[in-house]
């Protein structure tokens, strides 16, 4: 690896490290999530950030 890749890199992991709130949705993302969400809903078009936030932020124990 290039040094330019690794000062990239640990200057990226810095920042994520910083995150309050991570996401914990793995590969599955909020968009799928919402997709879900929706269909659960009756296809309601819109699913308000306030129903997706806390299910992103929640740990497996159920903290945040």
């Amino acid at each position: 690896m290039s040094d330019e890749f690794k000062e990239k890199s640990n200057k990226q992991k810095g920042v994520r490290a910083s995150y309050k709130y991570p996401h914990r949705l793995s590969r599955k993302g909020y968009a799928r999530y919402a997709n879900e969400i929706r269909s659960l809903l009756s296809g309601d078009p819109e699913v308000d950030r306030t129903v997706l936030w806390p299910k992103g932020c929640k740990t497996k124990k159920g903290e945040y």
